[in-house]
């Protein structure tokens, strides 16, 4: 059996530049959530923020970090490859506030 619409159409979301002033995202994300039990809605936004925070922490890395580099930071078994650990290398980066941190942890 094939993957489900609705679980592309998440996967495809996740992926997406969180852009806060984005319609079209904006309106993706409604028509997800809509009909969808709170722990659904739960999961979605919460792989968003760990989307946003990926995108965040990179943004503040070398810029010549290939592939193979960046696959061994945020991979499955990476360094910060959990959304924990990017949590907590946010926090030490000083990217995000210690209230931030202790109630995302």
């Amino acid at each position: 059996m094939g993957i489900p619409a609705a679980t592309k159409a998440l996967q495809a979301f996740t992926r997406r530049d969180p852009i806060v002033n984005d319609r079209e995202a904006l309106d993706a994300l409604e028509n997800e959530l809509y009909g969808t039990s709170d722990r659904v809605t739960a999961v979605m936004l919460g792989a968003s923020v760990e989307t946003a925070l990926e995108k965040l922490l990179a943004s503040r890395m070398r810029d010549d970090l290939n592939s193979d580099e960046r696959s061994k930071l945020f991979g499955f078994d990476g360094a910060v490859g959990t959304f924990s650990a990017k949590i907590i290398t946010a926090y030490a980066a000083k990217i995000i506030g210690p209230i931030t941190y202790r109630t995302s942890i």
